[in-house]
């Protein structure tokens, strides 16, 4: 066999606040198959992303994962690979999902010099 080729796309969808559709193409071929494909997941945390964690493994015919341990006021990021027994492919590209931003958690306002006020609002973390 040959090192399988990176699959050629993947999609992230948001379903609701507590579920995430993930699809993804393949370029198999018989001298490449795919015999397991590794997806992982990471999260936007306070300002930075988390690290990429290995998430869940497939078997080689799979395109689509649900992941149900999501939720609101949170930006998920998902990647898959494939292998086989010769090795593993590059990873794809990331998609995004977003979820539902949380409740405003602050509000400044500065009183200006000129007698003008300058306010801001934050409106979603992602923490």
């Amino acid at each position: 066999y040959a090192i399988p080729a990176t699959q050629p796309w993947i999609t992230a969808t948001r379903i609701s606040d507590s579920r995430i559709d993930v699809a993804w193409g393949q370029t198999k071929t018989a001298k490449a198959p795919y015999t397991s494909q590794l997806l992982q997941r990471r999260m936007w945390i306070g300002g930075g992303w988390s690290a990429w964690a290995d998430y869940a493994s497939f078997g080689g015919t799979a395109t689509t994962y649900t992941d149900t341990s999501v939720t609101s006021n949170r930006v998920y990021s998902y990647r898959i690979r494939s292998g086989n027994s010769s090795g593993v492919s590059d990873w794809t590209g990331a998609a995004e999902a977003w979820m539902t931003p949380g409740p405003a958690s602050s509000l400044t306002s500065v009183l200006n010099t000129n007698g003008t006020v300058t306010s801001t609002l934050v409106l979603c973390s992602a923490t």
